[in-house]
């Protein structure tokens, strides 16, 4: 049987270091409630579109867990790596005949995506020289394009490494990965856009995701594939409390991260009971002796307002 089970270790070095997985995903650039930065963004056609004060409240969510990142880095007697694996859904893109969108221009809509991250990297103190690490993972058609193209353009713009695939197959050119594979520090991070659904309901939110869970883990043991340490989904826009499952053979936890956007007419129209929408970013530690912890900075933004009459 062919096997193919390998994985990045983030710089190849030969000591392990105490390391930042910083793991933004779904900023939906380009979109109405998307992020932009407080500037706003030149229009294709002229004039200027300038951020809602939703768009302003996401943004300083942002910068904010930009400069927790940062923080973190300077109170470490050895400054720590800093890895970074974006996790899709980095523009919005020309879907579901929406009208929210600022502009159907994917150059534009890159732009803006370009413009903010570049702005988090700033933040953070991101250098390459110095062993940082930038990781890009492909997010849906509707919002990326057929094989994430759209995010491949700025992600090759920014530096991101190439594309696990390309690795394995001899080819370069592409900066997407479907799905990737880290080893930092003797820690394994399965960490791809889409997962398991999460249910309607509050009771049943986490069900399929502690199923799945315990089906991969199952899975691996089966195949012989080395079970990770951490699973990690986006693309649901919605902060899930971690799933753990414990066994004879190590543990495994998955998480859901949060968004960069607030609801638009789409999703309310799918959820209509959506009542919060949870902006942040996970964050994850890893020190040299492979014990790890993680930070979710958030906020919760409250998206139904009663009307007193």
């Amino acid at each position: 049987m062919l096997s193919i089970d390998t994985y990045f270790k983030p710089g190849n070095d030969p000591v392990w270091r105490p390391t930042i997985l910083a793991l933004p995903s779904d900023t939906h650039c380009g979109s109405t409630s998307g992020l932009i930065p407080d500037w706003g963004c030149r229009l294709p056609t002229g004039g200027r579109y300038y951020p809602s004060s939703l768009q302003k409240l996401i943004n300083q969510q942002w910068i904010d867990c930009w400069k927790l990142i940062r923080e973190i880095r300077s109170a470490s007697e050895t400054t720590p790596r800093l890895i970074v694996a974006f996790n899709g859904d980095a523009v919005d893109g020309d879907h579901h005949n929406t009208s929210e969108i600022i502009s159907r221009s994917m150059y534009l809509q890159t732009d803006i995506f370009r413009a903010s991250l570049d702005m988090g990297f700033q933040i953070a103190g991101f250098d390459r020289a110095a062993g940082d690490r930038y990781y890009h993972i492909g997010g849906t058609p509707s919002h990326s394009g057929e094989y994430a193209d759209f995010e491949n353009l700025v992600a090759r713009e920014m530096g991101a490494e190439p594309a696990f695939d390309d690795l394995i197959m001899g080819r370069s050119g592409s900066h997407i990965n479907k799905r990737i594979k880290l080893d930092i520090n003797g820690v394994l991070f399965n960490i791809a856009h889409q997962g398991p659904s999460t249910g309607i309901r509050i009771w049943t939110r986490g069900n399929q995701i502690r199923y799945n869970l315990r089906s991969y883990y199952l899975e691996c043991i089966e195949s012989g594939i080395r079970i990770p340490r951490y699973i990690v989904r986006s693309h649901r826009h919605n902060w899930i409390h971690p799933e753990r499952h414990i066994g004879n053979h190590g543990t495994i936890e998955a998480f859901t991260t949060a968004c960069f956007q607030g609801p638009t007419y789409y999703v309310h129209k799918i959820i209509s009971t959506l009542e919060l929408s949870n902006i942040g970013m996970l964050i994850f530690l890893i020190d040299e002796f492979s014990n790890s912890a993680y930070k979710y900075p958030h906020i919760d933004v409250k998206i139904n307002q009663e009307v007193e009459l």
